[in-house]
């Protein structure tokens, strides 16, 4: 049994989230990945082979060759490429289209090769593959004969199948007969249950309930090992933020967001929540990267100017006061207390922090029924989510940002392959949102790892992406 923080809110990949928090390693399990990410952050190949350009407007995506679906149906290009067209369909919901936005056109070569086009130089394209549900694709034969109802019945590549499903509560999935890697996987069956209290995963853990949980914050790290469990952790890049809704009062005006940015010291609130394990990120990118401009850094909180702001707004009779919806979970859940209980320190603001589960969270996001939301930046490369997040029109903006000076920087960062090019789009990118307030920047994730907490009685899962399990190879008895 392996507990996670969710359910997932659907197994159709087509409107599904690649990550963790939001069932990921579900459908991970089912339907394998085009691409995982390593340690390093390099791309490295799965049901592909490669994924190849030579001037950043033509990729070619190659699939292994003898692989089939679990109801026999072949994996190929025709496949993916009838998935990627399912993505793009305006009638389909969900905000996986925004990682095809670049896509001209798709041609199938030949049984095994795609060629894709793209509008613009972009020299990241295959980072938008590999990190985002564009790497999992399902049998064009399932999804003909379910039709909207395809995510009760999801078929794929990977190494299990769906079971059962009991919403909210347990997903059964059992052993793929016809996987593509003869003798995995090592488990006739996986229970996947859901609990968002990580303390709670931990004991059922020790007590031998479950064999595993995923992901654990570095407090929860720090209990596994206490109660003897072994934990295994990957690097996460990118940052995770706050981002105001610059669609709607108060932070259509600049000045309401600089006061809230102002008067909110990230530090503090990680020392709440983390006990000062990890702390507030300096840039789009982690200081570790070679993409990192020492130069440019985010500007520090300043609580005098804050005041000074609430209090001219509030003059103006445009007092600053919003709400704040966030996934309910045990961490979200203490940050957005302990951002409340900063605000609350000033006078002229007020916020009201609404705890939503999943479904409903994602709903608030579509919806634009907030005035600050949270998203994580996650990635082992820059591309695609800050341009998504932060370009105009970008598919994952939900803070409706739109400014010429981060539209330049982050056009620049996807279209160059050199390095030094892409470090100065990123500083760019930095001075601009210095400038605009257009989030304030929580933490940054390469300081809580992906990780799994997991008995010791089972081999070490091997982890990609954002800290998703691959799990074939997981369930063997430690040696």
């Amino acid at each position: 049994m392996v507990i996670g923080p969710v359910d997932a809110n659907t197994l159709d990949p087509a409107t599904a989230f690649n990550e963790w928090e939001t069932g990921g390693e579900v459908l991970s399990a089912i339907y394998d990945s085009l691409f995982t990410i390593g340690p390093t952050g390099t791309i490295q190949p799965y049901l592909a082979e490669n994924f190849t350009t030579t001037d950043g407007l033509t990729w070619t995506l190659t699939l292994r060759p003898g692989v089939t679906f679990s109801d026999g149906t072949p994996f190929n290009a025709a496949a993916v490429k009838a998935e990627w067209l399912r993505i793009e369909n305006p009638k389909t919901p969900g905000v996986n289209a925004q990682y095809l936005q670049p896509v001209t056109s798709m041609t199938v070569v030949n049984a095994l090769t795609l060629s894709i086009k793209l509008n613009a130089v972009n020299y990241q394209f295959d980072q938008a593959v590999a990190t985002s549900a564009l790497t999992w694709i399902p049998s064009p034969t399932a999804v003909a004969k379910y039709g909207a109802n395809y995510g009760n019945h999801p078929v794929g590549a990977g190494p299990y199948e769906l079971s059962s499903i009991t919403p909210s509560v347990q997903t059964v999935l059992t052993r793929n007969p016809h996987y593509w890697q003869k003798g995995l996987p090592y488990l006739n069956q996986i229970t996947f249950k859901f609990n968002s209290d990580g303390q709670q995963s931990i004991e059922a853990v020790e007590t031998g309930e479950a064999q595993m949980t995923a992901p654990v914050d570095v407090l929860i790290q720090k209990t596994a090992k206490q109660a003897n469990l072994d934990v295994t952790t990957m690097p996460i890049a990118g940052i995770f933020g706050y981002f105001f809704n610059e669609a709607k009062a108060p932070f259509n005006n600049i000045l309401a967001r600089e006061a809230v940015y102002d008067a909110i010291n990230e530090q503090t609130v990680n020392q709440q929540v983390f006990d000062g394990l990890i702390s507030a990120p300096s840039s789009v990118v982690a200081t570790n990267s070679p993409l990192f401009d020492a130069s440019s850094t985010f500007a520090p909180p300043n609580s005098a100017r804050a005041q000074q702001l609430f209090n001219q707004l509030a003059a103006e009779g445009k007092p600053v006061s919003f709400t704040f919806p966030y996934d309910d979970t045990t961490i979200q859940r203490e940050a957005a207390t302990a951002l409340e209980t900063q605000l609350a320190a000033y006078q002229n603001v007020s916020v009201q922090i609404e705890p939503e589960n999943a479904v409903n969270y994602t709903q608030f996001v579509e919806d634009g029924n907030y005035g600050l939301i949270e998203l994580g930046l996650f990635g082992s490369d820059p591309e695609p989510i800050i341009y998504n997040a932060l370009h105009t029109g970008g598919g994952a903006n939900f803070g409706h940002v739109s400014n010429p000076a981060i539209d330049a920087a982050t056009t620049a960062g996807r279209s160059s392959a050199s390095l030094t090019a892409r470090q100065a789009a990123y500083g760019s990118l930095v001075q601009a949102l210095n400038k605009n307030y257009v989030a304030l920047w929580a933490f940054s994730p390469s300081s809580e790892d992906g990780s799994a907490a997991y008995s010791p009685s089972y081999n070490a899962p091997v982890l990609y992406g954002d800290g998703t399990a691959l799990w074939d190879t997981w369930g063997q008895l430690a040696k």
